[in-house]
C-alpha cells in the first residue's frame, strides 16, 4: 500500500459515524483517522475501533450557530487514546470555552465578560460554557494542549 494514502472520517456524537469507522477500519490506507469536529456528543463506542486506527483530531464548532462541546465527552476520547496510545490532536474548543476550564487571559472584562453579562452561554446539567469565540476560546484542555501526530508523519 502507497504511504502517501491517508485515510479519514468524521464523527459528531454517538448516533452518527459508528458505520463509517466501521468502513474506515476496513479500508486500507496508510494512516487511518477520525476528524471529531464538530463533536457535538459522547462517542461512547470509540475503544472498539482505537486500535486499527493511527490518529484522533477533535474540535468544537465554531460559527455563528455553533453548539458547545462538554468538556466530559473531550476528556473521555483523550483518556481512551492515551490508553490504547492513539496520538490526540485537540483542535479548538469552538465558540464556547468550558466554565470548569481556566479563563483564557483578560477574558473576564473581555469577550467572556460580555458573555456573563449578557447571558451569551450554554447550560448542560452540569456544566456552563460561555460563548466567546473560537479564538479566544483556544485549545487547551485542563491547561494542557494536545497536538500528537502520527509517527508515520515522518514518511
Amino acid at each position: 500500500m502507497p504511504k502517501f494514502i491517508w485515510l479519514g472520517t468524521s464523527v459528531e456524537d454517538d448516533a452518527h459515524g459508528r458505520e463509517r469507522i466501521a468502513d474506515l477500519v476496513e479500508t486500507p490506507a496508510a494512516v487511518r483517522f477520525l476528524s471529531m469536529e464538530p463533536l457535538l456528543g459522547p462517542v461512547d463506542y470509540l475503544r472498539q475501533y482505537l486500535n486499527r486506527l493511527h490518529w484522533i483530531i477533535v474540535g468544537g464548532e465554531s460559527g455563528q450557530r455553533a453548539r458547545p462541546m462538554h468538556p466530559d465527552w473531550l476528556r473521555a476520547i483523550r483518556d481512551v487514546c492515551a490508553e490504547m496510545g492513539v496520538p490526540f490532536f485537540f483542535k479548538q474548543w469552538g465558540e464556547f470555552h468550558p466554565a470548569d476550564q481556566v479563563p483564557p487571559p483578560g477574558a473576564a472584562h473581555g469577550p467572556m465578560g460580555n458573555a456573563l453579562r449578557t447571558g451569551r452561554a450554554h447550560a448542560f446539567e452540569d456544566q456552563w460554557s460561555w460563548k466567546i469565540g473560537k479564538k479566544l476560546a483556544g485549545r487547551l484542555l485542563d491547561g494542557v494542549e494536545h497536538n500528537a501526530m502520527p509517527e508515520v508523519c515522518n514518511v
